[in-house]
């Protein structure tokens, strides 16, 4: 069985974040930028990835994010979407 690393890249709308979360794209990774754009611009989000406006900050939406599932053979952490 395969699993796809899913990697949460937090100020990804900078120019550091963008280009990590690029490079997390390119090696196969699912990326999310979690930013709220206080620094950083939604121009700098590389395609592929998911973007979430939000602060780091925000325990909810965190709370939101993270969300542990299992399975038989293995435990993993499952995204949430926030829809706005």
């Amino acid at each position: 069985m395969s699993h796809q690393c899913t990697s949460l890249v937090t100020g990804g709308a900078g120019f550091i974040g963008s280009h990590v979360a690029e490079s997390l794209i390119q090696m196969g990774h699912q990326v999310v930028v979690l930013d709220d754009l206080s620094g950083g611009f939604a121009d700098n989000i590389p395609g592929g990835a998911e973007f979430v406006q939000g602060s780091i900050l925000d325990h909810e939406l965190l709370e939101k994010l993270f969300r542990p599932t299992s399975s038989p053979t293995y435990t993993t952490w499952r995204l949430m979407r926030r829809r706005g």
